[in-house]
């Protein structure tokens, strides 16, 4: 103590001249100090005071507005700068914090180089460390590792998206558009782009193959009247942008006359609406041979009698959505080779007269409806199932009919032949699973029978399935003397019946994932196997193989499919 007193040397930070003139006998820790910006450049137990950049003694609190000293406060908003640890309970309302935000709320600063909120959302534009835990991150460009519980958004299933592995989606709308949106290989006019054109079906490298894009009513009668007119052998193609259509007429809206072949799809998520002031309209009436419709949603607001009427020419729909008609959602009059496949065919206000139904395979034109095939659709909530009158080769396949008013399936006026008739499920009809009010004619041959399980009596299963139905069959075979019409049936009920067993269905609402996709383990991997390596036997669509498991499942739905996994499909 009774050493001299020094001025220790000027050094470059204070502590570091503390640190030396403790060092040295007699010194007395008086310290030049420049001009501080943070609490990093004042001594320990000293604070910035940033209106003076000086260093003074750590307040306890602050507890007004302005300049805060000191640590911040406890239980209330700090409203000034804060030098010091940001709050514990509320939120922070510093504009520019650079030390931790608050543990129990979001952090509103905008750019935080600290940890972010661990429990909400941080509205931070550019977040420069690790991501929110619990709940998505807004921030546009994030630097560090994405939420938690982020996922990839990819409404069109090509992989890209915000959020995806790939990276972004120059059009998410559609599969085949992703990386380039923009080139035009083949120069048409308009301009379509090369993308479009392949989900389309047009070959963007040929110039007279071209792509149509469709958005109103005058442009699809323009289209369609192009299309009749000019048959040059080459294949035509539409793409339906969303159109609410409304007509007056009573007749058919589009007639399609051209044999060139025509297939029309819809831009995904998109919508066909049709009102109509009067009745008995058929909106495409098709007479022209390989036209194609496919992934259309149409949707009836008034007096749609079919959505699409093939006749007397070979015709696709498939993957479409019908929702509301009042007599069919498609008829086939007369046609050659129609392919009806995974369609959703739903809410039809029709009667229980013959030929209303939600597929109708009868005779307009005086021919009989020859090899006809119905596979993989889902057909509820109508008045009827599926009628038939006078078809020859018709295949009704792994197609789910449930709550309809009347009968599931009708063989009606006039006498059928060559039917065959596997892996359906069919549930809960007002009536009967299947009607005889004419003979189906089954086909008993190998090419339907061939591919089937054989049970005890050594005759072929067919593998549907009935549950709930007021009856399992009615009718009399066209005035057969037997007392049931278990006669009527391929092998008898039992066989023809091979399962008799609830689905339990995980929804029966269309929009909802999983809609008439059975959990009843019975009848998953249960259906015998139809066919290999043909496309219109493929239950789990893009998925690897035919079917998920050992085989697929009963009905018109795979379960582990996108059908059963994804919502509106």
């Amino acid at each position: 103590s009774d050493r001299p007193t020094r001025q220790c040397p000027f050094l470059r930070t204070p502590l570091a001249a503390l640190l030396v003139c403790l060092a040295e006998v007699g010194c007395s820790a008086v310290v030049a100090q420049p001009p501080c910006q943070t609490d990093h450049n004042c001594l320990p137990g000293q604070v910035c005071d940033t209106a003076t950049h000086t260093c003074v003694p750590r307040a306890a609190s602050d507890s007004g507005p302005g300049v805060d000293g000191g640590q911040a406060d406890a239980a209330s908003p700090d409203r000034g700068l804060d030098g010091g640890a940001a709050d514990r309970a509320l939120p922070d309302t510093v504009a520019s914090d650079q030390r931790a935000p608050d543990l129990s709320a979001a952090d509103s600063v905008a750019g935080d180089q600290s940890t972010t909120d661990v429990a909400q959302v941080d509205s931070s534009s550019t977040d420069g460390v690790v991501a929110d835990r619990l709940l998505p991150d807004v921030a546009a460009g994030d630097g560090s590792a994405p939420d938690a519980a982020s996922t990839c958004v990819d409404p069109d299933g090509d992989g890209y998206g915000p959020g995806c592995s790939l990276g972004s989606d120059c059009d998410d709308t559609l599969p085949t558009c992703n990386v380039d949106c923009t080139t035009n290989s083949d120069s048409d006019t308009p301009a379509v782009p090369d993308c479009v054109e392949r989900f389309c079906g047009s070959d963007p490298l040929v110039s007279g193959s071209v792509c149509r894009i469709v958005a109103t009513r005058t442009e699809l009668s323009s289209a369609i009247g192009s299309i009749n007119d000019n048959e040059d052998g080459v294949p035509d193609h539409l793409l339906l942008e969303e159109m609410a259509l409304t007509t007056s007429s009573s007749s058919s809206f589009v007639t399609i006359t051209s044999d060139d072949g025509l297939t029309v799809r819809q831009r995904p998520g998109a919508i066909l609406s049709f009102n109509s002031s009067e009745s008995d309209l058929v909106v495409f009436e098709v007479n022209g041979d390989q036209v194609t419709f496919e992934g259309i949603h149409f949707v009836e607001v008034r007096n749609v009698r079919s959505w699409v009427r093939f006749r007397a020419v070979s015709g696709t729909l498939r993957h479409c959505i019908l929702d509301g008609y009042e007599e069919s959602g498609v008829s086939v009059d007369g046609a050659t080779g129609t392919l009806i496949q995974d369609n959703i065919i739903i809410n039809g206000d029709g009667s229980d007269s013959d030929g209303e139904a939600a597929i109708a395979v009868g005779p307009r034109l005086l021919a009989s409806p020859r090899n006809t095939i119905i596979v993989g659709n889902v057909l509820a909530h109508d008045e009827a199932g599926i009628h038939v009158q006078w078809a020859s080769g018709l295949r009704i396949d792994h197609n789910t009919i449930a709550d309809v008013t009347y009968d599931a399936v009708r063989f009606h006026d006039t006498d059928s032949s060559g039917v065959c008739m596997r892996n359906n499920a069919v549930v809960r009809s007002g009536a009967a699973a299947i009607n005889f009010d004419h003979s189906a004619g089954w086909d008993v041959s190998a090419s339907c029978a061939g591919p089937l399980d054989t049970g005890g009596d050594s005759l072929p299963d067919y593998g549907n399935d009935a549950h709930g139905n007021t009856s399992l069959c009615s009718g009399d075979c066209n005035g057969t003397t037997e007392s049931s019409c278990e006669s009527c049936l391929p092998g008898g009920s039992g066989d023809f019946w091979e399962f008799l067993v609830d689905p339990r269905f995980a929804t029966t609402t269309y929009g909802h994932a999983g809609f008439y996709c059975p959990a009843a383990t019975a009848l998953i991997n249960a259906a015998d196997i139809l066919a290999t390596s043909d496309p219109i036997y493929d239950r789990n669509g893009p998925q690897a193989g035919d079917y998920n498991g050992s085989a697929p499942d009963i009905g018109g739905r795979e379960t582990g499919s996108l059908a059963c996994t994804a919502p509106g499909n």
